[in-house]
């Protein structure tokens, strides 16, 4: 046995040299976040940039063929991760965890977590122990939350193994996290899924800082996974889903749903969404859409293209951001329907469907990024993986620059000319390789 495990050290050593130094730096991370002073920016980025650097070095030799691959060897190290991810505190004045555990206590309480609205309980003396001091920190509190019922299902079982338990909640993340490993496993080759496995993107938002995204993602991945394997009306069964967890799964509809069978898919995808939200509106609640309108109408941090926009104009930037990827989502509709019609395997690049969403949308998170993070896998291109890697530049704000010239959500114009034109340019280096591409065929 320690003869095996020592010729296993000896011919995955890259690997786990690489898998060794990320977890140092998520090691790092976590123990950092426990302490009483707040994690540094600098010491931040210092931890993403040495895992992200060791997965690159990694991924780069694999690919090239000069380290040796062990599956195995990547889930271990993908697992320690969370572990470390999972026992760290969220860190640079991330707080979105608190609503999570509040929703989860009232949805038990009352069946429903749309009912009341946080700021309602800040002098109520009869909230449990552990309620007592999260209430104060849940941001918005004068909104209703803004989480769809499937996440919701998710806060509350959270609550009933271990009433306002951060660790418990992100266990169950991770869990979902670790179902859409296993099926982008049956849509990608393994080197492409050791990639996503070790994406410090993925590790951060999901086990580091608590976000919801890998409920609806993993679903929607599911539903992918299902129409590509013959099975559309389970395909809409998992699209409902995913968009009952978050609303961006409807960017995916008419890119799952069959055209021959448009009418009948798309009314069990409506079928199943109503069912899920049906105890909820029978009790006339919003079920989230009060605050989904406040921050379609309102919000707006680390915008690109809605920034732009609005210095062109102010009063109508929204709606011409809307009219702009309205345009452009039918045109790659119709565009995917026709070449679906000569072409049954082709598939849709959902990555730009996505990425031309965020680059239009006025609120782009890090952790939204995780929507697209699959599709930048499927359809690899370096403008999507770039972002991937770019987008987690926007937690350098005011708030966390301690900055008393900056406002608290907003982000430095430096930082943002270089998130977005290391963007920019990987999308003209991509369309310099299309073009040599073209030339070479031709020649």
């Amino acid at each position: 046995m320690v003869k095996q495990l020592k010729q296993h050290f000896k011919e995955h050593a890259w690997l786990h040299l690489a898998g060794f130094v990320s977890a140092v730096a998520y090691g790092s991370l976590a123990f950092e976040s426990r302490e009483i002073e707040p994690v540094s920016l600098s010491f931040f980025y210092t931890c993403w940039l040495v895992a992200w650097a060791a997965l690159v070095l990694f991924f780069v030799r694999l690919r090239r063929g000069s380290v040796s691959f062990s599956l195995i060897g990547i889930l271990v190290w993908a697992a320690i991760f969370r572990v470390m991810g999972i026992i760290a505190i969220p860190m640079l004045a991330e707080d979105d965890y608190f609503r999570f555990l509040w929703d989860g206590y009232r949805f038990a309480e009352t069946g429903s977590p749309y009912q009341e609205i946080p700021a309602d309980f800040f002098d109520k003396s009869d909230l449990p122990e552990s309620m007592s001091e999260i209430v104060y920190d849940i941001n918005h509190p004068h909104l209703p939350t803004i989480y769809g019922p499937v996440a919701e299902l998710v806060f509350l079982l959270s609550y009933k193994i271990a009433p306002g338990s951060l660790i418990v909640l992100k266990i169950f993340f991770v869990l979902f996290e670790a179902l859409l490993l296993f099926l982008l496993s049956r849509l990608m080759s393994m080197r492409w899924l050791a990639f996503i496995a070790w994406c410090p993107l993925l590790v951060i938002e999901n086990s580091f800082q608590a976000h919801p995204e890998m409920i609806g993602v993993a679903f929607m991945v599911w539903a992918v996974l299902a129409g590509k394997n013959g099975r559309p009306w389970m395909a809409m069964m998992f699209l409902g889903v995913a968009t009952s967890a978050k609303v961006f799964a409807v960017l995916l509809w008419p890119f799952i749903v069959e055209k021959a069978r448009w009418f009948r898919q798309g009314v069990m995808l409506a079928g199943v969404i109503v069912l899920i939200y049906l105890p909820f509106l029978l009790q006339r609640e919003d079920a989230g859409s009060i605050s989904l309108q406040a921050m379609a109408t309102e919000w707006e941090f680390n915008s690109a293209g809605y920034a732009l926009l609005r210095e062109l104009s102010e009063t109508h930037a929204r709606l011409l951001s809307l009219i702009i990827y309205a345009v452009a989502y039918v045109a790659l509709v119709i565009s995917y329907w026709w070449r679906k019609r000569n072409d049954p395997a082709h598939q849709p690049r959902l990555d730009v469907v996505f990425g031309l969403f965020f680059f239009l949308s006025p609120v782009i998170n890090p952790w939204y990024l995780l929507w697209l993070l699959p599709f930048s896998i499927l359809t690899p291109r370096w403008w999507s993986l770039t972002a991937v890697f770019a987008v987690t530049l926007s937690y350098i704000t005011g708030l966390n620059l301690n900055s008393a010239h900056l406002e608290d959500f907003a982000i430095p114009l430096n930082v943002k000319l270089l998130e977005f034109g290391i963007i920019l340019g990987a999308l003209l280096f991509d369309t310099w390789i299309k073009r040599k591409r073209r030339e070479n065929a031709v020649g």
